[in-house]
């Protein structure tokens, strides 16, 4: 989450809770991006969330 709040400053966009489940869904801009709700999130799964987040 905190390299997603960094990515959504470097962008000059808001990062948006947009509903809570078994995933939480974020907004970064207008890209939706869902995240497990665990205390741990693979390290894969992580990259893969934060390169989503970087080429958008």
């Amino acid at each position: 989450m905190r390299r997603l709040r960094e990515i959504a400053t470097d962008k000059e966009v808001d990062l948006v809770l947009v509903r809570q489940g078994a995933h939480e869904i974020w907004l970064l801009g207008r890209l939706r991006i869902p995240v497990p709700r665990h205390n741990e999130i693979a390290e894969g799964t992580a990259k893969a969330i934060i390169r989503r987040a970087e080429d958008a």
